[in-house]
């Protein structure tokens, strides 16, 4: 039963403690140390992480930090040759908590609220690209399905 594997493995899984307040975490491996990169993400690199699909999804364990935060990502968003890129966040109960729309490839910068009251002790951030793009469509080699590319990110405390 696929169930009981699921609520095993949530049981047993050992998530990232998140990111110090105050710290801004950038590149990919200390990004991969103080976030649990959930799914659709692609490699690693140096520099950061590129989204890989529709939906990416980071996981925190959200204890120790202050009652309210705010989170900034900073990353680049990449556009198809024609039209735009829109990138949705959203938190594990589906409410978009910040949105980013861009008719170029570009730096974004993407800052949104967490009142961790409302959430259990595990936070899930998941992305939703509207449009991925393939390298390959834009001249280069490369099969992924590019969206947002995670370069860093910050918990500021609020109270």
């Amino acid at each position: 039963d696929t169930t009981d594997l699921t609520v095993f493995s949530q049981m047993t899984y050992i998530w990232a403690p998140g990111p110090p307040v105050g710290v801004k975490v950038s590149g990919g491996a200390a990004l991969n140390r103080a976030l649990t990169l959930w799914k659709g993400w692609s490699t690693i690199e140096d520099w950061g992480v590129w989204t890989d699909g529709q939906t990416a999804e980071v996981a925190f364990d959200t204890e120790g930090l202050p009652d309210r935060f705010q989170i900034t990502l900073v990353g680049s968003l990449i556009t198809p040759r024609q039209g735009s890129q829109q990138v949705r966040v959203l938190d594990q109960f589906d409410r978009e908590l910040a949105a980013v729309r861009s008719t170029s490839s570009k730096q974004a910068s993407i800052t949104f609220t967490i009142d961790r009251k409302k959430y259990p002790r595990i936070a899930i951030i998941r992305f939703e690209i509207e449009s991925p793009v393939s390298p390959h469509d834009l001249g280069t080699p490369g099969t992924r399905q590019l969206g947002f590319g995670l370069r860093s990110w910050i918990i500021d405390g609020l109270d």
